[in-house]
């Protein structure tokens, strides 16, 4: 009895993790990163704020165009994907100024993403240092999407602060 009833229960947890795992998402993924920057937070604020020039630090963006803007919130369309293969995504971008930055994409059924959300909080901790914090938040429609792209994703907050940080430097007074 207790063999077959542990063949029952291994068949079923089985079963379950084949379907979850090539048709149910395994649920959103959520990873932070921060770095203390060499400019003032206001400075920072404003490289964040330009959204028409993501695709110079955004990895996979090709393109950003504001929509409609109004009080602190830009509908934008940001084309992204790889030189082979690209996508209109809309999202909305929001600013507490001068110390968040939210992207957040609009459901697009033909993405393979359900949700991806960027949240960028500054802090000054001395003049004209800024601790960057990035939270990213992304859930695949399905786990196989999220294995396929689990390793490309594994490391993109650093990538993103890196980069991020590389644009600054670029565009940025050096104090």
């Amino acid at each position: 009895m207790l063999v077959t009833l542990k063949r029952v229960l291994t068949r079923t947890h089985t079963t379950r993790t084949h379907k979850r795992l090539f048709w149910g998402s395994s649920g959103p993924q959520v990873f932070t990163e921060d770095k203390v920057f060499p400019f003032s937070k206001e400075d920072t604020f404003l490289v964040l704020a330009s959204v028409d020039k993501y695709q110079e630090f955004l990895p996979w963006c090709f393109g950003s165009k504001v929509l409609n803007f109004a009080n602190r919130e830009a509908e934008v369309l940001l084309t992204l994907g790889n030189e082979s293969m690209k996508q209109d995504q809309k999202a909305i971008v929001s600013f507490e100024k001068p110390s968040k930055v939210g992207i957040s994409m609009v459901d697009n059924p033909d993405s393979p993403l359900k949700s991806f959300d960027l949240k960028w909080e500054l802090q000054e901790v001395a003049p004209n240092k800024t601790n960057v914090k990035l939270h990213l938040s992304y859930d695949f429609r399905s786990s196989l999407h999220q294995m396929m792209a689990g390793s490309i994703f594994q490391n993109l907050q650093k990538t993103l602060v890196s980069d991020f940080e590389k644009q600054c430097k670029k565009v940025l007074p050096k104090e």
